[in-house]
């Protein structure tokens, strides 16, 4: 799901994706699992003049914990990556 906003200078879009647990394959004999998890991204676009552009994507900013099991009451990792930020500067000659 998302929301963006667009003019000649300025642009912005926030979304929010969420994916259900599934299967990842299998850890010996046993199922091996991830939970579901949801993240939220933002990306700013600014453009002052035809020969520069500035951008600034962020990504997992509610700071997503991906976790990992065999069954429900047994999990077997945990992993967050934290919230990744990055600064573009476009220059046309």
């Amino acid at each position: 799901m998302g929301v963006y906003f667009e003019n000649e200078k300025f642009s912005a879009r926030a979304n929010y994706t969420h994916r259900t647990a599934y299967l990842i394959g299998l850890s010996g004999a046993n199922p091996y699992y991830q939970d579901d998890v949801g993240t939220l991204s933002l990306a700013l676009n600014y453009k002052p003049s035809e020969w520069i552009n500035v951008s600034l994507d962020a990504l997992n900013l509610n700071d997503p914990t991906l976790t990992y099991y065999q069954s429900a009451t047994a999990p077997t990792a945990f992993y967050n990556n934290g919230a990744q930020y990055y600064l573009n500067l476009r220059f046309k000659f």
